[in-house]
């Protein structure tokens, strides 16, 4: 009997929309799909372009890295790595 009167406790506290602001919801939704959508196109895209590479550095910005983060800095012409860590 307990799990009904929650359920009904809940079916209470629900909001129905109108159609505007569901097309609202909708189009927000959307537009955060598609923006998260191209970043990942472009970060897929520089992963393609760098894969296999030699005497490569990798471009981007490491101050959004946590402090103690290891990040390559570079491959070498014989494909050694070098790494480095971000310091605070």
């Amino acid at each position: 009997m307990v799990r009904k009167i929650d359920l009904m406790d809940r079916l209470k506290q629900r909001h129905v929309s109108t159609p505007e602001e569901y097309e609202q919801v909708r189009f927000e939704n959307a537009m955060y799909l598609r923006r998260f959508t191209n970043v990942l196109h472009k970060a897929c895209a520089l992963r393609m372009k760098a894969y296999g590479c030699k005497d490569f550095k990798p471009v981007g910005d490491v101050n959004s890295l946590a402090p103690g983060t290891y990040y390559l800095e570079q491959v070498d012409e014989v494909y050694r790595r070098t790494y480095a860590i971000k310091q605070g």
